[in-house]
């Protein structure tokens, strides 16, 4: 359209050029006519002038006769001038004018149609735009109503509003063991009712659907349960896209009959609170907000008001936070409120309790640990049966003379060790990342006959010392105990002098004897590099003529009486380098060095992210290893039974063979 207009204009001013042409060649017609005119009437004028004078002068009537007639000859002359040379003057003007008028009414014509067809163009780019933006708003709000009813508050007439328009799609695709479902109406508005049949009682379910539309949804949202007779109000959200996953869970109580817990979740599907309605006496017993109830666990408050830290005490256990100042403030102003529960809340609903494990903080980005427990369900209500706080700490927490100083964490930790502290508490300890990690699948560990653990081609075997007296190698290894590790020496945990362990020379020849293989530990009470040297040499000096082929054990541990003998009282950083210096002597003499420890010692005592080159001989008194580092060996417990040891006798599995040598 508007490259048509562009031509069209382009004509207009060719016609335009073809009059002006035309009517200038008329024009020069004129003129030239005009000035011949000009010409006769001044001579005319002369002579008139002249006639006067005569008149004046009385001149002779001849001579006036003459001038007349000289008159006449010059008109006559004129005339015959004009008519040889040019069109009669009242032609010309005419046809002049008829030609622009002709040509001015082609200009108008073609004006008009120029102007009609913009006329045209305007009005149907405003029609388009029109149509344009009536069909762009249709389809918003067609699109809102559409979301509208896959969500929630559409408004469906001048009163009410509601959550979702296909109700009774969601009670026809609802499917359940438990309930049926159906809508309803309750007070002339709409509700989804969920129907079942708990103790021989008829239970409904009641989850509003319909509110008036003055009210906002959220605040205004009902959920009841009746038995036809009675009804108990339940603060408990809900949504209809997920119902099925919201329903209240039938729980026994802890005393007797049974109860529907009902969960509250807010806008991140994250569990708020609980309330359990008991269905025999057809009352809610008991409710519990989570943010708001479980910070009142704690005890928060100043601890140092001039370096501004604050205390976090919890079952009796307290740490202490170097905060910020926003913190220290929110602190002073709010104690324990000052905590925020919940932003991370993992839990389980079983038949007789609900265990969460929630988030610590202060905040955003002021993370101190983990909230763990049971609430158990009670015929007059909800009760924290347990529960237990987890600090997040550093690995070195607990090197003497540390100032036992916490900073709140940035982010929120997920990949941890829960370990008992030496303060009576739980502490979480990031996990390693650089030491190998076991592959091991417990599923596949069992008890043979002897009542050894078993996992998949793993050996038997037991360690020993002079405290097991005398011992009868053949029984052992008729048993089923195919390893020994046999104590060699040890360092004493307050002068720290070297000693032999008495049976160890019986001890080895009778076990090769038997037919097992042998390797030897050293128990450690090593506080420097040059003290871990030196207990690998001797050791090594004592075996030496000894035939063992086994590993050669770095034993470090906790020494639990006295708590301060020498080996707990160095630094983690000092007794990893005690470690290794032991395991790199061990190793340069064409043994298999490798280090004995209990989970606790592995975080807390030593850096095993450090000492990445030496296998693992783990402790751990339990049905399976509680640590994911890979181990060679797993010592599961010390209270064995193994023919030919009187007495309780450490058992063992052995995993991969450390006895090549």
């Amino acid at each position: 359209m508007r490259k048509k207009n562009f031509v069209e204009y382009d004509d207009e001013d060719n016609l335009i050029g073809d009059a002006d042409e035309e009517l200038d060649d008329r024009e020069r017609s004129r003129r030239a006519y005009a000035a011949a005119m000009k010409k006769v009437r001044a001579e005319e004028e002369s002579e008139d002038e002249a006639d006067e004078d005569d008149d004046e002068d009385e001149i002779s009537a001849a001579a006036y006769e003459s001038r007349r007639k000289a008159r006449r000859v010059r008109e006559e002359r004129a005339a015959k001038a004009y008519e040889q040379d040019r069109e009669p003057e009242e032609k010309l003007p005419e046809d002049a004018k008829k030609v622009a008028e002709r040509l001015n009414r082609k200009l108008q014509r073609q004006r008009d149609k120029i102007n009609g067809l913009e006329r045209k163009a305007t009005i149907f780019m405003v029609l388009w735009i029109v149509a344009m933006v009536v069909a762009g708003a249709l389809g918003v709000k067609l699109l809102l109503d559409h979301k509208a009813q896959e969500s929630e508050n559409v408004s469906i007439n001048g009163t009410t509003t509601k959550l979702t328009y296909s109700l009774d799609k969601v009670a026809a695709d609802f499917s359940s063991d438990i309930y049926t479902a159906q809508v309803t109406e309750v007070n002339g508005y709409e509700y989804l009712q969920l129907s079942t049949t708990v103790e021989d009682k008829e239970l409904s379910l009641y989850f509003q659907n319909e509110f008036p539309k003055e009210e906002d949804s959220s605040n205004y949202m009902e959920c009841f349960v009746s038995n036809g007779t009675d009804i108990v109000m339940v603060n408990s959200s809900y949504d209809f896209d997920n119902i099925s996953a919201e329903l209240p869970k039938i729980v026994a109580m802890s005393d007797e009959g049974s109860g529907l817990l009902y969960v509250s979740y807010d806008e991140n599907d994250v569990p708020t609170g609980l309330s359990l309605v008991n269905i025999t006496t057809m009352e809610n017993v008991g409710s519990i907000n989570f943010k708001t109830s479980l910070p009142y666990y704690f005890t928060v408050k100043v601890a140092d008001e001039a370096e501004k830290y604050v205390s976090v005490t919890s079952e009796d256990v307290t740490y202490t936070y170097n905060v910020e100042a926003s913190v220290y403030d929110k602190v002073v102003d709010s104690g324990n409120a000052a905590l925020e529960m919940c932003e991370s809340f993992e839990y389980e609903i079983t038949d007789t309790g609900f265990t969460f494990d929630s988030s610590v903080s202060f905040g955003a980005g002021f993370y101190i640990g983990q909230y763990t427990g049971t609430i158990t369900y009670t015929s007059t209500g909800l009760n924290l049966s347990s529960s237990e706080f987890g600090a997040y700490v550093y690995p070195e927490y607990e090197d003497p003379g540390d100032p036992q100083l916490l900073v709140p964490e940035g982010t929120r930790w997920t990949d941890y060790y829960t370990l008992a502290g030496l303060n009576g508490g739980t502490i979480l300890v990031q996990k390693y990342t650089s030491y190998p990690k076991s592959t091991l699948d417990t599923a596949d560990l069992t008890r043979n006959e002897s009542g050894y653990w078993t996992w998949g081609d793993s050996t038997n075997g037991i360690d020993v010392s002079t405290y097991q007296g005398s011992v009868d190698w053949d029984a052992v290894k008729a048993a089923g105990t195919d390893f020994v590790i046999v104590r060699a020496g040890y360092r004493g945990y307050s002068e720290g002098g070297l000693a032999t362990d008495s049976n160890l020379a019986t001890n080895v020849a009778g076990a090769k004897a038997a037919g097992l293989k042998v390797g030897v530990y050293f128990f450690s009470q090593a506080t420097t590099e040059a003290e871990g040297k030196e207990e690998a040499e001797y050791v090594l000096d004592l075996i030496k003529d000894l035939g063992v082929t086994g590993p050669v054990v770095f034993d470090t541990e906790y020494y639990t009486d006295p708590k301060d003998a020498r080996g707990n009282i160095v630094s983690r950083e000092n007794r990893t380098l005690a470690t290794k210096a032991f395991c790199s002597t061990v190793a340069d003499a064409g043994y298999t060095p490798m280090i004995y420890a209990s989970t606790r010692w592995l975080v807390m005592g030593i850096n095993m992210d450090e000492l990445t080159d030496y296998k693992l001989w783990y402790a751990a008194y339990s049905n399976e290893p509680l640590i994911d580092l890979e181990f060679a060996i797993w010592q599961y417990s010390n209270t064995g039974s193994v023919s030919g040891v009187s007495g309780d006798v450490d058992v063992n599995i052995m995993v991969e063979d450390v006895f090549s040598n």
